[in-house]
């Protein structure tokens, strides 16, 4: 055991501990660096540790010959030493190519909306990028232990075995600590491969300096060709490490700036900084990214909230907004997620607030998120705002406060550890952590998502809470509140008696509870059906079918097309829920989100009055037509006939269903003072029918419209194609209407009966009204 020849068994165990050690720094870093290549899921995150481990089982089998041989170990463990150093280093100056790569291979792999083929190959493209930065080094390492094993062996027995395995795993757990708390934070990805590197390429000078001392002066010469260039420019351009080629599939270009990018203990967070153009000017936009995939982006300066609003700003102000509605008195509130630090931010405007505690789990995101402009820096400046670096669940598990408001806007649940934060568990959890009456608001995505990873989360939470209903905030994100026990309390203005609030809001375009009328677009009573026809699993911690369902939509871009159904001439939620649509504020409001559109709409009613507007030209156009119906003795062409229908179909499906009912009657009290329409009206034909149908939509007319709807699906005289856009009209006329007249046997038949439209937005609105009549008629 103490035989010079070999080094001594106490040189072998410090060999086997710094051997793990250096192991462990790698494997974690890398992981990181492949992070940024091909995604943060656990799908990805499972290829990483399997090559990992493929490339240790690989080295144990190469060297399994020698460590039986009767040579020398540790010369050739000083050799292997040598090369896996050299080799770490190799792959920094790699991984900067790597990138091309995958901006290659994203644009050019398949991504089949249902099949697995395009993913299985995402899978073993990130296996062989994977390969190309671990196998070689990793190889080495899978030799080391059976070279130290055989070496302590000659003079100790069996019980060696034991020996090196457990300072080897001494080792990796030192280095495993080390790597995230210490050489990620205070090095970096780089610098922290090459500690790694170092701690190898020490020892195989220490080794030599044992096995082979005349070679020992070659190896510490070699050592510093290979180590010091790798420090001095090893890495990569943070624009190409942190711009998250693998979502885009396109590598940041010189109009991006670096703003910050540092790389923390869970994830590497950079700030960017590029022109944004809005209404014909360019704007200095920042975002900030979580190893690769954006989180927020702002307008930075000190700019125009109203003209300066992008999606991200919308709805993280909004995730504040719908909780101060809710509570106006609220004195506690938690925001799970840092972000840009804008909800918390907004959060503070609530003069009632006594403490906003915000939990990130990333030091990182903190600093990175200080440099996103002057309208996030009350997050970070207001004496009642508390930014607590710790993991969400952990925190609430240990600490026995009770919040009037707490806020979920996490990261994309396809990121590896992101899926708990929509499981059963974790809602059970936040609602004991909830004060009585408290509000839970939930963010979540419709892109990169499906109908089943929706109705999995949804179905988790609905275990939870009693109540919630669903705010679209722009046209892919949702924001849910919710509420434990009885239903959503009413919104309340009391939020804009504050000066202070009632400023800050109005820049947002908001100035009422009733602003946030245009922009609600469902309840738990009615989606619930629906969501459970899907089928999906409840989302648990134990059985995660989010974790592994959504790296799979992020991949193929899948699109949950719900947003599409607000745009279908077919009042159905107002049909189904009996909740009349309001009528949308008139005032400045957020761009791109739906409650533009409904505000276009009222201004196009506004402008009737007005003989010189285009609406009331609109209606002069028509009234100067020939009537497409029999006149004089004459027949119309046909194609007159269907022009004049077509305008008047063409207006009713912009109009609905932004306008509200009472707007829709007065559209057709205008359009019926033509003479034309009128006589369209007493037609007992086909034309009279057609324009009844529309008439009867525009006043939610749910008799006629079962009427007139069974008319077209029915007669073989009058067959419908369903795949033609008045075909999935009259469909979900029909079945809507039934619904209200509690015909919920003719609604399940029309559901049945009438094949698939093709067209995503209408299959998903007769699923909701099928499943809602189910659960009626049950």
């Amino acid at each position: 055991r103490g035989n010079d020849n070999w080094g001594g068994a106490n040189l072998i165990l410090l060999v086997a501990a710094v051997t793990g050690a250096a192991s462990f720094v790698y494997e974690i870093v890398w992981i990181r660096m492949i992070s940024l290549l091909v995604g943060s899921s656990s799908h990805s995150f499972e290829v990483m540790i399997s090559v990992f481990i493929f490339g240790l089982a690989i080295g144990g089998w190469i060297v399994r010959k020698r460590a039986q041989s009767g040579g020398n170990p540790l010369a050739l463990l000083a050799k292997v030493q040598f090369v896996m150093g050299a080799f770490a280093l190799a792959s920094l100056f790699v991984y900067p190519h790597l990138f091309g790569a995958v901006e290659w291979f994203a644009a050019n792999m398949p991504r089949s909306p249902t099949g697995t083929f395009g993913y299985n190959l995402y899978l073993l493209f990130s296996y062989g990028l994977s390969g190309l930065m671990m196998l070689p080094a990793t190889i080495c390492a899978g030799m080391t232990l059976p070279l130290l094993t055989k070496s302590l062996m000659r003079g100790g027995g069996e019980s060696a075995l034991g020996a090196v395995y457990a300072a080897n795993t001494v080792g990796g757990i030192i280095g495993a600590v080390a790597a995230v708390h210490l050489l990620l934070p205070m090095l970096g990805v780089s610098l922290s491969i090459a500690a790694g590197a170092a701690m190898d390429l020490f020892l195989a000078v220490v080794l030599a300096r044992r096995a082979i001392p005349a070679r020992t002066p070659l190896f510490a010469v070699a050592v510093c060709v290979v180590l010091v260039p790798a420090v001095a420019f090893g890495g990569a351009d943070a624009r190409v490490v942190g711009g998250g080629v693998f979502r885009s599939g396109k590598l940041l270009d010189e109009t991006y700036t670096t703003v910050f990018h540092r790389d923390g203990k869970t994830s590497t967070i950079s700030v960017f900084e590029n022109a944004q153009e809005i209404n014909g000017k360019l704007y200095p936009q920042r975002s900030i990214r979580t190893n690769g995939k954006p989180d927020a982006a702002l307008i930075y300066g000190d700019t125009s909230p109203l003209l300066a609003q992008g999606t991200d700003e919308m709805t993280m102000t909004m995730a504040a907004l719908l909780a101060l509605l809710a509570r106006p008195d609220a004195k506690s509130a938690a925001n799970i997620g840092l972000g840009s630090g804008l909800t918390t931010a907004a959060l503070l405007t609530s003069p009632t607030l006594r403490r906003v505690d915000t939990i990130e789990i990333e030091q990182m995101m903190l600093e990175g998120a200080q440099h996103l402009g002057p309208r996030v820096a009350r997050a970070f400046e207001d004496a009642r705002s508390n930014i607590i670096i710790d993991d969400a669940k952990s925190y609430f598990a240990r600490n026995q406060l009770k919040y009037d408001i707490i806020i979920s806007e996490p990261s994309n649940p396809w990121i590896s550890g992101v899926a708990t934060l929509f499981s059963r568990e974790f809602y059970k959890r936040v609602r004991n952590t909830l004060a009585p009456d408290g509000v839970f608001v939930q963010w979540t995505h419709f892109y990169e998502s499906s109908p089943q990873v929706i109705a999995s989360k949804m179905t988790a939470l609905a275990e939870s809470f009693s109540d919630f209903r669903w705010y679209i905030s722009s046209g892919s994100d949702l924001i849910i509140i919710a509420v434990a026990e009885g239903e959503v309390p009413p919104f309340s203005d009391a939020l804009f008696a504050a000066d202070g609030a009632r400023h800050y809001w109005s820049g947002y375009g908001y100035r009422s509870a009733a602003d946030m009328d245009a922009i609600f677009i469902g309840d738990k009573k009615h989606f619930m059906p629906y969501l459970e026809s899907f089928q999906a699993p409840v989302n648990s911690d134990y059985f995660p079918f989010v974790e592994h369902r959504a790296p799979q939509d992020f991949f193929r871009k899948t699109v949950y097309s719900w947003p599409d159904t607000f745009y279908l001439p077919v009042p159905v939620w107002e049909l189904v829920s009996g909740r009349s649509l309001a009528s949308s504020p008139r005032g400045e409001m957020p761009r791109s989100s739906r409650a533009a559109t409904s505000r276009a709409t009222n201004l196009w009613f506004d402008d009737l009055q007005n003989e010189e507007s285009e609406s009331s030209q609109w209606f002069a156009k028509q009234a100067k037509l020939q009537c497409p119906i029999l006149k004089d003795g004459k027949e119309s062409p046909p194609s007159l006939t269907r022009y004049y229908l077509q305008q008047i179909s063409g207006l009713i499906t912009r109009l609905m269903p932004q306008a509200p009912q009472e707007r829709m009657a007065e559209f057709w009290r205008r359009l019926s003072a033509d003479e034309c329409v009128k006589r369209l009206l007493e037609d007992e034909n086909d034309l009279g029918d057609y324009i009844g149908f529309w008439r009867a939509l525009s006043l939610r007319d749910a008799k006629e419209m079962a009427r007139i709807g069974e008319l077209f699906l029915s007669e073989p005289t009058r067959e419908v194609n369903a795949r033609t856009p008045f075909g999935q009209t009259v469909l979900l006329a029909a079945m809507a209407g039934n619904y209200r007249l509690g015909d919920y046997e003719k609604v399940l038949h029309w559901a049945n009966v009438v094949p698939p439209t093709g067209e995503p937005a209408v299959e998903h609105l007769r699923r909701f009204i099928a499943a809602n009549a189910n659960a009626n008629a049950e």
